[in-house]
């Protein structure tokens, strides 16, 4: 990116601020000071690992770290989406403990301020924890491929029927 913060061209297409296009990226390490005088600006190199992922990528750019930004980012090709229907269930679940654990806190303190009866301190430690650990379960789920990933969403599932079913059915 140039002083003003404009992105390059297409390839071989210099930008607003007069930089050049990927093509004199190409090859250059960390550190390393670019055409246009910024260091540290890496670019990608045609046959990187893992590229073949992005479906179109002549008009992405990637960061200095190598992150994709611009109109591409954070799209990823569909075959890398697994155990969707059950990652999507459990969060579904995990989402819902959360807000049923914040809605008890609400009653909580609203019948606090009223002086009634409300749900009492079990309740809420309950629903608190099980809340925080289908929380914590499902953002391991989201991130961990192999069979870890939908085990995890697995345990949110068991843990939520778990506290659901102690503190609403027994």
């Amino acid at each position: 990116m140039g002083a003003a913060g404009a992105v390059s061209g297409g390839v071989g297409e210099p930008s607003a601020a007069g930089e050049p296009g990927r093509e004199a990226w190409a090859g250059k390490t960390a550190g390393e000071p670019s055409a246009a005088g910024e260091p540290g600006r890496e670019r990608w190199a045609p046959g990187e690992p893992g590229r073949e992922a992005w479906a179109d990528e002549s008009a992405d750019e990637r960061s200095a770290a190598g992150e994709l930004i611009g109109s591409r980012a954070g799209r990823r090709h569909r075959a890398e989406r697994r155990g969707g229907l059950l990652r999507g269930l459990s969060g579904v679940l995990a989402g819902g403990l959360i807000a049923l654990a914040a809605a008890l806190v609400v009653a909580w303190v609203v019948a606090l301020r009223l002086g009634s009866a409300g749900p009492g301190a079990a309740v809420l430690a309950v629903h608190a924890v099980g809340a925080a650990g289908a929380g914590a379960l499902q953002g391991y789920a989201d991130r961990t491929r192999g069979p870890r990933g939908p085990l995890a969403a697995l345990g949110v599932i068991v843990l939520v029927a778990a506290v659901l079913t102690y503190e609403w059915l027994l």
